[in-house]
């Protein structure tokens, strides 16, 4: 009877980091497609397009983020090399600020994986701090 509760505490115990190991770690390509579907409308940046009355300009999104950080950090999601997977599918999944949170009907826990993917797929610059 202890052989058998030990082999189900073990079991237990082991059980996150396998679920954790057989994660997909999620593709940045697929995670860009997302990422232009349910992010740029509110993280994107306006180009100049030539057209009389366009301008450069933040979507609401990133002109948030500006205000927020100051020049501290890049508004733009895409530029920032200090994000974690998990931070972006924490903030995606539970919103922040005046951002919703996104439901599984939106964006799919494989999809989630593919943004977090295509958002952290640049790393740090060593030189800057």
């Amino acid at each position: 009877m202890k052989r058998v509760a030990l082999v189900y505490s073990l079991i237990a115990l082991a059980a996150p980091l396998v679920s954790q190991a057989a994660a997909p770690a999620g593709s940045p390509d697929n995670g860009k497609l997302v990422y232009e579907k349910w992010c740029l409308p509110c993280h994107g940046v306006r180009v100049d397009t030539g057209f009389p009355g366009t301008s450069n300009a933040m979507y609401p999104g990133t002109a948030a983020l500006a205000v927020k950080y100051k020049g501290t950090q890049p508004p733009v999601l895409t530029d920032r090399t200090n994000l974690t997977p998990e931070l972006v599918k924490t903030i995606v999944r539970n919103g922040i600020s005046a951002m919703p949170r996104t439901r599984k009907t939106e964006i799919n826990d494989a999809e989630l994986n593919d943004v977090a993917a295509y958002l952290t797929q640049k790393k740090p610059n060593p030189t800057r701090r």
